[in-house]
């Protein structure tokens, strides 16, 4: 057995390539990053019960932007989840960490306009790095930064009044500074706000364009993460593989759910575990 494989081989050839199948023809016909979320976008809202949510939403478009009388409100999940995930393109998922959730109201009309959830940041991103001449610390960016997770106007409002950048706006703003600093106190010196455009300039344009000196352009993200595939093939694997991997200790699961982000780490857990099986079935498919 090679140096290279860390367990015991356990599946046999059949259900290795079973199992593989399963996963890789979930992006056989995803070109784009567009192709992805639309994919995974189906699974969140097919079956929802949209329309008394929808009904919250601001569609007056009898009011001129100058005359709209605009608050900010702090909203729990139960509102915020199943309203954002109707209007954002993004498949909506939870996010650990810290975290501050929004809704930007029309009071005249009692709508909603959008959707904001601040949140930790990415402890270490390329265009950051760049911008401040070198790898921040970790304690650093926890401390004095968040990030724009969610910034998602409702429509038409967005389209017809540039909604998504007055949420941007928002998002920068003393108002979210504060915010942020009153929730967690003395643990954060907030100064510098980030966030990624949903599909990078693949389209050319985007909300955050012109809002210099507030919100500027640093440069492009890079991952190589690999990509989720739909929440019923990734738990189809994972049951699978659960009662042959999993630790007692860990209740079963493939990994510690203990420490941050159990999913990412259970869904590269299996990766490695597919790929130490082709490496000995087949180094083609490996």
């Amino acid at each position: 057995m090679s140096n290279k494989q860390e367990f015991e081989i356990k599946l046999n050839e059949e259900e290795t390539y079973g199992l593989v199948s399963t996963l890789t023809n979930f992006y056989e016909n995803l070109d784009t990053i567009q192709d992805y979320f639309l994919e995974r976008k189906k699974e969140k809202v097919l079956d929802m019960e949209w329309e008394e949510y929808a009904e919250e939403f601001f569609n007056d478009l009898s009011i001129e932007p100058k005359d709209m009388d605009i608050s900010v409100e702090i909203i729990d999940g139960k509102t915020f989840t199943p309203s954002t995930q109707i209007v954002t393109s993004l498949p909506l998922e939870s996010q650990i960490g810290r975290q501050i959730t929004m809704g930007v109201r029309e009071n005249k009309t009692n709508k909603w306009l959008g959707f904001i959830r601040l949140a930790s940041p990415v402890l270490s991103i390329k265009p950051r790095n760049e911008l401040f001449g070198g790898k921040i610390m970790a304690t650093q960016v926890n401390r004095s930064m968040f990030n724009g997770a969610i910034i998602v106007p409702v429509q038409p409002f967005g389209y017809n009044a540039l909604g998504g950048k007055l949420l941007a706006l928002i998002s920068s703003s003393h108002l979210a500074r504060d915010l942020w600093k009153e929730k967690y106190g003395d643990k954060v010196e907030p100064c510098f706000m980030e966030t990624t455009s949903l599909y990078g300039d693949i389209k050319g344009v985007s909300q955050y364009d012109g809002l210099k000196p507030f919100v500027r352009y640093g440069s492009m993200t890079e991952s190589d993460l690999f990509l989720f595939p739909s929440e019923e093939i990734y738990m189809t694997i994972r049951d699978y593989l659960r009662p042959i991997y999993g630790k007692e200790e860990w209740g079963g699961n493939l990994v510690d759910p203990g420490p941050s982000g159990p999913k990412m780490r259970e869904f590269n857990k299996i990766i490695s575990i597919l790929k130490n099986h082709l490496r000995v079935f087949s180094k083609r498919r490996y």
